[in-house]
């Protein structure tokens, strides 16, 4: 018989085995799952599923690994901004290829500073992850949906989803449905500058003091490959990207962790075990 030794309370769950002890509350995803084994007399999966590292790796198909404490992907350390999101994905009980191929988009960055100063971005400010592996903020336009500053970059507009683009200079259209991209050598990367050229979203706090009362704000949908700066006036809240996606107008902030690939559906239901839900 397996020497395997439990408590189990209303809140927590302790199981220890070969003087290694693991605690997990009930709002970790496996919570039910080990109760259940542990009724069928199954104490070495118990004990597996209140192991997160080792349930990490199970549930992910191998996706990750745990080291020593460090999350892996391809034999590569996870950065700690993307590893808290690794766990929190985790703990609610939520799907893990949105974290994947958020890695694998933001490995197409063809930047370190860039991709170091993301890290920044999204730490400051839990932006949610799309299933298609991008991630959503905030932008402050006009009520007719014009940048509320100008410039003299060409801005290619898309009002198709992608099929055609028209160029445009001065305040551009950011109607919902657009996608707007410029070259990413058009794109200040030297966060030193604080105000320069370049296409400009942000956390909720910083869009919603932008531009006035007298501004409207959209949801953009940003691949992390096209982020180019993280300016350093704005408490790393600001970000410069060379291409991005209007998703919808801002009806309230999104709290959700995981959303879908346009936005609309968002995980941020609970389940009776505490796991989010659709």
């Amino acid at each position: 018989m397996t020497n395997v030794a439990y408590l189990v309370t209303d809140e927590n769950i302790t199981i220890s085995k070969g003087g290694k002890t693991h605690i997990v509350g009930r709002q970790y995803a496996q919570f039910q799952s080990i109760v259940d084994a542990l009724n069928e007399g199954d104490f070495e999966t118990a004990f597996d599923l209140a192991d997160m590292a080792t349930a990490l790796t199970k549930q992910s198909g191998g996706a990750f690994e745990v080291k020593e404490g460090v999350v892996f992907r391809n034999g590569l350390p996870v950065h700690n901004v993307v590893t808290e999101r690794i766990i929190k994905f985790q703990n609610d009980g939520l799907p893990y290829k949105p974290l994947v191929k958020f890695l694998e988009n933001l490995m197409q960055n063809p930047s370190a500073r860039s991709t170091n100063e993301l890290y920044k971005f999204l730490e400051h400010k839990a932006m949610p992850i799309t299933e298609d592996g991008c991630f959503l903020a905030y932008k402050a336009v006009g009520q007719d949906y014009l940048s509320i500053t100008s410039g003299k970059t060409e801005v290619r507009v898309s009002e198709d989803g992608g099929k055609t683009f028209r160029t445009v200079t001065g305040k551009v259209p950011n109607n919902v449905g657009n996608i707007l991209e410029v070259d990413r050598n058009q794109v200040d990367d030297n966060a030193e500058r604080t105000c320069s050229f370049g296409l400009h979203a942000g956390a909720l706090e910083y869009a919603s003091t932008f531009g006035g009362s007298s501004a409207r704000m959209v949801i953009v949908k940003i691949n992390p490959r096209d982020a180019v700066s993280v300016p350093v006036d704005a408490n790393a809240q600001k970000l410069r990207a060379a291409r991005y996606e209007v998703i919808g107008d801002f009806s309230e902030a999104i709290t959700a962790p995981l959303t879908s690939s346009n936005g609309t559906t968002y995980h941020n239901k609970r389940d009776s075990k505490g796991r989010f839900t659709r």
